[in-house]
């Protein structure tokens, strides 16, 4: 994050579109977040944490990549401040134009071959579901895209605490921007 503050604005985006432009990715993201563990004890010692945190923070992204890719091959995971469609989501989404033109000047598009990287604000925002406050364009380009999100719950799993069912938090957290 350090590093991340000592850059020049928009440092970020051109390092996502650049790898964008070298990769043409599926789908993808990008934004505030918690990437889960690789290590499994340590993993299991944050839950309750990440939870909570998940749980208040609309706007931060909880990521498992190595399983994620398994559970996003036929839609989305979500959206977040940086947000990668490939051409075959524009397509379904009724072209890039399509949806360019229902978007204000609060949101950027990136092209790349095969996809466009779509910027929701100027800046990353988590917000705040205990002041209900849910970042206004996040929730404006999910609106938008939510057609082609997965359902699968397993691309938003958590480990929840006792009493509460997983996969109905999952499923809630995955169409957190409702």
């Amino acid at each position: 994050m350090e590093f991340l503050e000592q850059q020049p604005a928009g440092f970020f985006q051109d390092f996502v579109h650049g790898w964008c432009k070298r990769l043409s990715p599926y789908h993808g993201y990008g934004g505030l977040g918690l990437i889960r563990s690789v290590d499994s004890g340590y993993a299991r010692l944050a839950e309750p944490l990440v939870y909570l945190l998940i749980r208040r923070f609309p706007g931060l992204e909880i990521d498992d990549p190595s399983s994620h890719k398994i559970y996003c091959v036929e839609g989305i995971k979500g959206i977040n401040w940086l947000t990668i469609l490939s051409d075959t989501f524009l397509q379904k989404l009724g072209g890039k134009a399509a949806l360019q033109s229902q978007l204000d000047d609060d949101f950027i598009f990136y092209d790349f071959l095969g996809g466009v990287m779509i910027q929701a604000g100027p800046f990353p925002q988590i917000g705040d579901m205990e002041q209900g406050n849910i970042p206004k364009q996040y929730q404006k380009l999910y609106h938008l895209v939510k057609s082609v999100q997965t359902d699968n719950y397993n691309a938003g799993y958590i480990d929840t605490p006792e009493g509460v069912n997983a996969k109905e938090f999952a499923l809630q957290w995955l169409h957190r921007f409702e």
